[in-house]
């Protein structure tokens, strides 16, 4: 690898060669470069909570990409996770297994976010709830169906998870 040799000053440099001509300088550097730290780290793997204690969420969300998305953000940061595309598979996932918080979209086919949480109620079922919508009328939404927390699509995941720390008491 050619470099600069302003480049190699701080570091240790095996040997120089001269390269076709006797004009050009070629440096190798003694020890491979380290590899940058990764671009996030939203919480150290030692702070993230082991599957037997993690709060359990159930995403409710009709579109496949974000909803996998969640999955995969949640699975890392610790926590345990079932995923619905509607209301109706949503319910029968609370019958089965009752989670510490419902991430809910509230515009789905089937059983929308609202139908969802009067069935929720209406059982006498108490799950705290967090609305995931992209309208601008988020809070009035979450008001409306009397949501723990809403947050707004696209996410800020820095938000998503503090809403969702703050529902489950984490």
């Amino acid at each position: 690898m050619a470099v600069r040799r302003e480049d190699l000053l701080p570091r240790r440099v095996s040997r120089a060669e001269v390269g076709p001509g006797g004009r050009s300088t070629v440096w190798r550097l003694a020890e491979p470069p380290t590899p940058p730290p990764p671009l996030i780290r939203l919480r150290p793997v030692s702070e993230q909570r082991t599957p037997g204690a993690a709060p359990h969420i159930l995403i409710v969300e009709d579109d496949f990409g974000i909803r996998t998305s969640l999955v995969t953000l949640l699975l890392d940061e610790g926590y345990t996770v079932d995923e619905a595309a509607d209301g109706e598979e949503a319910l029968r996932l609370v019958e089965a297994r009752a989670p510490s918080a419902v991430l809910l979209d509230m515009r789905m086919p089937r059983m929308d976010g609202w139908e969802f949480a009067a069935t929720l109620r209406s059982r006498e079922i108490h799950i705290p709830l967090i609305v995931m919508t992209a309208a601008r009328d988020a809070r009035a939404w979450a008001e409306e169906i009397s949501a723990a927390a809403y947050v707004t699509k696209p996410f800020d995941i820095a938000l998503l998870l503090q809403a969702i720390d703050q529902v489950c008491k984490r």
